[in-house]
């Protein structure tokens, strides 16, 4: 299969051999006109060989214009072309790396060409003037002319703007081997007559004329170089440019969390139900391909902490069948200083091109040196040991904390939270004591108390978790509050976060 997605039959059979030098070679060499700057550097920021080679086959499905048939007429098409490119385009470089190639993997083959092996009259440089017609590419013309000099007499065949003004051989004054070099004598006047022939072969130049025709050059090629990396529109685009999307189910959970230095941690965990994806088949497995963004931005809409991904997630079709109404999650860590933001997450669905979004504030309090003071409350579905050094946002020495993202629980499960307390005192015998009191509230009203609790600890921050259980909570709106008391420095700090009880499922029969 990877030999079909790098285009292996293309090279070398010393390079085939090699898997890793064609993986390393792969963006900047098979796919360098087409790639896009996220993608490449997604590419290079992946480990394995394993995990390009999906890359690479996710790179072409994503341009896959029938998705639903068995043939990926985008690649099919690419490979013959980079085929020509590397029989036809060599010139003391491989041809994907010259001008001629980089149009024709671009546009394709011209629809007519006419070569000037000789120059098209004496004391001119080899040219060729490709023509396409009915092109659709955003940014130029339909028809168009691109003109090449090989300047070196290599077979290098080089863009120009202007045959008339570069294809000319300087003999007075030298011989320009560049097109800007060929600009700069044509602008400079040099040369007007040939000296042994007396022919006005170098006419006076307009160098307002010539700077235009190469700045609406540059500006057709960025086109043409710009089209096929247009696959999707990068996720932030889309959030720019679009007033509502194809919705999503976008839910999250989050934290605020001291660091020493002052600054938050900022954990957030986003979930889209399963069932509103795409599932595309690939053999005997199924998948999801999703893009992401999470962001912190201020008062005055400036960015401060941004995470962003594209990922695929590949499952058995077993395990694909019991998914059933599960969520996908997703968990970043953002980081910012005290002060109040917009919490904006955003998730993409790449195979329909949907979007949910979500946004909240995220209020992120001062906290001075030698203060008691507590993180937020953390409501959670579960709370787990975990070992074997596990990490992530929600990973807090050994326990695993597992978000709720809709802070809603049934009579007959318990509500479960996380929080940590920061600069409290400690005794003669370097342990610290701390009060728990939790309080459920309904209606601003204390609904159920639960008996308080003393924790012993050593460890700064002291991480606190516990379960209650809501067997006695009738289905309805809830506030779990904590208060967390310093008993050797006499100081005590609040915490409440809101959650919902609803009713069990019922019971099969």
């Amino acid at each position: 299969m990877w030999l079909i997605l790098l285009g292996a039959a293309l090279v070398s059979l010393q390079e085939v051999r090699d898997l890793s030098k064609l993986l390393t070679q792969w963006p900047d060499q098979y796919v360098r006109w087409i790639i896009t700057d996220g993608e490449r550097a997604r590419y290079r920021a992946l480990e394995s060989e394993t995990e390009r080679l999906e890359f690479i086959e996710e790179f072409w499905h994503r341009r896959d214009p029938t998705p639903g048939t068995t043939e990926n007429e985008y690649r099919r098409e690419y490979l013959e072309r980079f085929a020509t490119v590397l029989h036809r385009f060599g010139a003391g470089k491989p041809g994907w790396a010259t001008d001629r190639g980089r149009i024709y993997l671009l546009l394709g083959p011209p629809n007519s060409i006419q070569q000037n092996p000789m120059g098209r009259y004496s004391l001119e440089r080899p040219s060729e003037i490709w023509s396409y017609n009915n092109l659709d590419v955003p940014g130029i013309p339909a028809s168009i002319d691109v003109n090449f000099v090989d300047f070196k007499g290599t077979g290098d065949f080089e863009i120009v703007s202007d045959l008339e003004s570069t294809a000319p051989v300087l003999t007075e004054f030298g011989t320009a081997e560049s097109p800007l070099l060929a600009l700069a004598l044509r602008r400079g006047k040099l040369g007007r007559v040939d000296p042994r022939t007396g022919l006005d072969t170098y006419r006076e130049s307009d160098s307002t004329r010539l700077t235009m025709r190469e700045l609406d050059l540059q500006q057709q090629l960025r086109a043409v170089e710009d089209a096929p990396k247009r696959v999707l529109a990068p996720l932030e685009e889309v959030i720019q440019a679009r007033v509502s999307f194809a919705r999503l189910t976008l839910k999250a959970a989050w934290a605020t969390l001291y660091k020493e230095d002052g600054t938050a941690l900022v954990p957030v965990s986003l979930a889209v139900p399963y069932e509103e994806l795409s599932a595309r088949r690939a053999g005997s497995s199924v998948a999801y391909r999703v893009e992401y963004l999470v962001r912190l931005v201020d008062g005055q809409g400036n960015e401060v902490s941004k995470r962003s991904d594209y990922l695929t997630l590949s499952f058995p079709e077993d395990k694909w069948q019991k998914l059933g109404r599960h969520q996908l999650s997703l968990e970043e860590s953002l980081e910012a200083p005290p002060g109040e933001y917009k919490l904006q997450a955003y998730l993409r669905d790449n195979d329909e091109d949907k979007v949910g979004s979500f946004e909240a504030t995220v209020a992120i309090a001062t906290r001075e040196p030698g203060t008691f003071a507590l993180s937020s409350l953390l409501i959670a579905d579960a709370l787990a040991e975990s070992t074997g050094g596990s990490s992530g946002p929600f990973q807090f020495g050994s326990i695993r904390v597992v978000p709720s993202v809709d802070r809603t629980f049934t009579s007959d499960r318990s509500l479960n939270l996380y929080l940590q307390a920061y600069g409290a005192s400690t005794k003669d015998d370097g342990r610290k004591k701390l009060k728990l009191e939790f309080f459920v509230m309904k209606d601003g009203r204390l609904f159920m108390g639960v008996p308080s609790s003393f924790l012993f600890p050593t460890t700064e921050p002291v991480g606190i978790r516990a379960s209650i259980p809501l067997a006695k909570c009738p289905p309805g709106d809830y506030a779990i509050r904590v208060r967390v008391t310093d008993e050797v420095g006499s100081r005590s700090a609040e915490r409440e976060a809101a959650f919902r009880v609803a009713d069990p499922p019922p019971v099969a029969r």
